[in-house]
């Protein structure tokens, strides 16, 4: 493997996805990062919806899990701003 030559370890990774109702995108996204061959145990994925007036929320929370942390804040109006 080339990250066994690059690093002597596997570091921890933090995946954040902001989402602002992101209904159709959402499952697809968080799917995505966990079909990732990363060590699933050095994986952390947060998910930050704002305030999202969709089933944003709802779907994200189907995944949580303890490697999966979904949040919901205050509306910014922005999805960049997120988080």
């Amino acid at each position: 493997q080339i990250m066994d030559k690059i690093l002597p370890y596997t570091p921890h990774v933090s995946v954040v996805i902001p989402a602002y109702n992101a209904e159709r995108w959402i499952k697809e996204t968080i799917s995505s990062v966990l079909d990732q061959t990363y060590d699933h145990s050095k994986l952390e994925i947060i998910v930050v919806d704002d305030e999202s007036s969709d089933n944003s929320y709802s779907i994200a929370k189907q995944f949580e899990t303890r490697a999966v942390k979904v949040f919901r804040q205050k509306l910014f109006s922005c999805p960049q701003l997120a988080i």
